[in-house]
């Protein structure tokens, strides 16, 4: 797996254990009632949360470390305080959160850069999208061995 992907699925995977959303691994459906941790795209039904990594920088051509920033979109449901509550739960989860080994890439610092909110979609549903820093210590590749 890739240091990005052990990043995102760590993240979910934390999300999970804190009881905020369900994640599989395996993406598998998720049913009725849950709060699915997904990647890349928002599914049709349901409340979610969604993982989409980017880099808003590169990585440090002396040092392995870097920065991966991750947006995590959250759609609730059509109750405005039931988003508002979510979205604190990830927040408060990640918000200066240090020191944490997902698979391949430790964390070293996450702090949130922007939080906001994106309204309604066509079924009533409230979205809101919140982007973390991370700061990184990754494995070495192949154009930087050390």
């Amino acid at each position: 797996m890739s240091h990005t992907l052990d990043l995102v699925s760590g993240m979910a995977q934390a999300i999970h254990d804190a009881g905020i959303g369900t994640y599989r691994a395996d993406q598998a459906d998720y049913l009725d009632g849950e709060i699915g941790c997904h990647f890349h795209r928002m599914p049709p039904l349901g409340a979610a949360i969604v993982f989409t990594p980017y880099t808003p920088g590169g990585d440090s051509l002396a040092q392995a470390t870097g920065i991966i920033a991750v947006q995590i979109k959250v759609r609730g449901n059509t109750d405005p305080f039931y988003l508002v509550a979510l979205v604190d739960e990830i927040y408060q989860l990640f918000q200066g959160l240090t020191n944490v080994v997902y698979g391949s890439i430790i964390v070293t610092q996450m702090t949130n850069r922007s939080s906001v909110p994106l309204g309604q979609d066509s079924d009533g549903r409230w979205s809101h999208s919140l982007n973390f820093y991370c700061d990184v210590v990754t494995p070495p590749s192949l154009n930087r061995p050390y």
